[in-house]
Formats: structure tokens, C-alpha cells, sequence
């Protein structure tokens, strides 16, 4: 083997070394009611107008859980599979009106050092809701919490009349809130059509280390290393002696 040949085993491993310390499995964190089927509605076109079971409600909350129809979403839109309405379940959390309003929950997860929290929600746009509330300018926005404080957001866009879109967050945790409660938030912004609606639903939050280096990796790279230099010292031995 050459030196050439050697430096790409070298290359190899390296790359190798970097998937093993970079690749970590996600741990799912669990939301409470995150599809919103808690409390049940009767089908099809039913609703509530309280705070969804599990989440606490902005004062004056204009909202609840839904249980729509393919008049308000035809099925299979935005990519749902299996004639699906909504993308979990069979319900979704509503929330309309004039004032900002919100949907927030605290986990039971305390935030760790050198973690990434991933946030992910299904934000929808009624079909018999026209203009939606993205169409007027507004801006419903999912957030991540320490202690009740926004540390990362996200501003969703436009799925379309009928349609569901798939939003995710994601936020390397830093030093000042380790040991902060983890929570969620879904924003409405309010409009000044006050039966402007945006739909929330599937709401998943995992976390996983920044790095993961793994034990067995090091001996394996470094054995790569030194085969590269083995070689290259053969090599130079060899002009020398030429």
C-alpha cells in the first residue's frame, strides 16, 4: 500500500469517526394531549371552546379541539396518507379571533447541558376559512420555553387553503438554562378578521446530544493515523536510501 493509498484509509476512518461522534439517537419527550384527541368530539364538523385537556390557554382563549371534515380539509392534503383529515388522530386544536392567543405546556423535562430540542407541529388552513390568517399577513409562530421564556421560535408559513404543513424547531441549549423547565407554545397572532382560524396538531418534541462520541471510535481512528504515518515513514526511508 502507498502512501497515497494510505492517506485515504486515513480519510476514510476520519469520516467514519466523524458519522460515530456525530450520529445520536433523538429521545422522544412527551407532550400531553400533543394530537389534541383528549377530550373526544362526536363527528364529523363537532367542536369545543375550552382550553384543550393537558395545555394551558392564553385568558380569553378563543379556541378549543376540532373534529373537521373533508369540506375543511379535503383528505390526503399537503402529503396525509390514508385519508387522513388531519395528520394525527382525528382532531385538531382551533384557535381564532381578534387578540393574540396561545396554547402553551411545560414538560416534565428539566433542560440538559450540550442537548438539541427539536419542536415539530402541524399548522393547517381551514378551506371555508378564507382569507386564512397567513393570506392577511399574520404570522403563526411555534416556540420553545425555559422557565415560560421564548428561547427559540419559528414563524410558519402559508400551508394553503385545506392544507397541512409540517413545521420544525430546533435549539442548541445553552449554559444559562440548563436546569430550566422545558415547554412548548403555540402562537396566534390575532387578526382583524376575527373568524381568521389556524389549526395545530401532532405536536412531537425529542432531544438528543450535541456530540456522542463513541469509545470504540478512538482506537479505530487512531490505528488509522497510524497506518498514514507508518507509511509516509516508509516512503521517506525509501528516498532516503534512493
Amino acid at each position: 500500500m502507498g502512501a497515497t493509498q494510505a492517506f485515504r484509509v486515513v480519510l476514510v476512518l476520519g469520516a467514519c469517526f466523524g458519522l460515530l461522534t456525530s450520529a445520536a439517537d433523538a429521545t422522544s419527550i412527551t407532550v400531553n394531549n400533543f394530537s389534541f384527541e383528549n377530550p373526544a368530539v362526536p363527528p364529523p364538523g363537532n367542536y369545543t371552546t375550552s382550553c384543550p385537556t393537558g395545555w394551558t390557554c392564553s385568558g380569553g382563549f378563543g379556541g378549543g379541539i376540532f373534529y373537521p371534515t373533508n369540506t375543511q380539509y379535503p383528505a390526503g392534503a399537503n402529503g396525509l396518507t390514508g385519508g387522513a383529515l388531519v395528520p394525527d388522530g382525528n382532531q385538531e386544536a382551533w384557535v381564532q379571533g381578534n387578540l393574540p392567543q396561545y396554547l402553551m405546556q411545560n414538560t416534565s423535562v428539566s433542560i440538559a447541558a450540550d442537548t438539541t430540542y427539536t419542536l415539530s407541529v402541524w399548522a393547517g388552513a381551514r378551506n371555508d376559512q378564507q382569507p386564512d390568517a397567513w393570506a392577511q399577513g399574520f404570522q403563526p409562530t411555534i416556540e420553545l420555553l425555559a422557565n415560560g421564556a421564548v428561547v427559540a421560535s419559528l414563524i410558519t408559513t402559508d400551508p394553503g387553503n385545506g392544507m397541512w404543513e409540517d413545521f420544525s424547531l430546533s435549539w442548541a441549549s445553552l449554559a444559562a438554562d440548563v436546569g430550566d423547565t422545558l415547554g412548548v407554545e403555540l402562537l396566534y397572532p390575532g387578526s382583524v378578521l376575527s373568524q381568521t382560524q389556524v389549526g395545530w396538531d401532532d405536536v412531537t418534541l425529542n432531544s438528543s446530544p450535541a456530540t456522542t462520541p463513541i469509545p470504540g471510535a478512538f482506537p479505530l481512528f487512531a490505528g488509522g493515523l497510524g497506518i498514514g504515518g507508518l507509511f509516509a515513514r516508509r516512503k521517506k526511508r525509501k528516498t532516503i536510501a534512493a
